[in-house]
């Protein structure tokens, strides 16, 4: 299981569209999909990190 690093920063829209302070953030989930039976961070991933950022990931 991974650790969403600031879910309140992240979900600000939907925190605020439901009056939650960020300290008690709505729930979320990071959905991630396999290729091949690998993802992103396992060797032999085909496509760039970029197409599946992970929480807390900087993409420019």
């Amino acid at each position: 299981m991974e650790t969403f690093p600031d879910p309140g920063a992240a979900l600000y829209a939907a925190n605020r569209h439901y009056q939650r302070p960020r300290e008690a953030s709505v729930p979320a989930y990071q959905l991630t999909w396999d290729v091949d039976g690998a993802f992103p961070w396992d060797p032999g991933y085909p496509y760039p990190p970029t197409l599946q950022p992970r929480p807390g990931d900087y993409v420019e």
